[in-house]
């Protein structure tokens, strides 16, 4: 959309200089505003899996695939993907595990990551002789901050610069414990 925005503004600028033109060169400027539209109707859909499967993120596992002759894209179904002001968002099911992946790099998962995130929440409120108010910056899919506030703490803060991970956070509300619901919790999306 940005390069045939480019290849439309550069004609309406020559179209203004050829005003006074000719009609053969007010005429190849139409037809070339044609030409720049045509291929726009054969673009194919954008593919979620593949712009979320972490090619610029994981380049050895793709090249392998590649010089293998399989395809890039990883199987998978995509439960939820949006492309938001600060990166592209997407929740993936691979059987029995949900990720939840930013440009296409895994931020949180229900398998393996799930130890991580929880222990991210839960060692520093316990070693903390008497934890208060919490703040917890980036939100994910809210497992660290769903094990903060199973903690006794009288306000948890999440901040977070992508709504759309806000939004995707509720596909882990099990995992989460529905934090952002949760009285004590205030989400900052700045």
């Amino acid at each position: 959309m940005g390069v045939l925005l480019n290849v439309y503004l550069g004609l309406l600028c020559l179209w203004i200089w050829a005003r006074s033109a000719s009609i053969s060169v007010r005429s190849a400027i139409a037809l070339l505003a044609l030409m720049a539209w045509i291929p726009s109707l054969t673009f194919p859909p954008w593919d979620p899996l593949v712009l979320n499967s972490g090619v610029a993120i994981y380049p050895d596992k793709y090249l392998s695939r590649r010089q293998e002759g399989k395809p890039i894209r990883r199987s998978g179904t995509v439960i939820y993907h949006r492309e938001g002001l600060n990166g592209t968002v997407a929740v993936l099911q691979y059987g029995k595990t949900r990720s939840l992946t930013v440009a296409g790099k895994t931020e949180s998962n229900t398998q393996v990551d799930k130890v991580t995130q929880l222990m991210l929440g839960h060692i520093p409120l316990i070693l903390h002789p008497k934890p208060e108010s919490v703040l917890a910056v980036g939100l994910g899919s809210g497992m660290t901050a769903g094990a903060i506030a199973q903690h006794s703490i009288s306000r948890l803060d999440i901040v977070e610069i992508e709504p759309a991970v806000a939004e995707a956070s509720r596909y882990f509300l099990s995992e989460n414990r529905q934090v952002l619901q949760d009285p004590r919790t205030r989400l900052i999306l700045e």
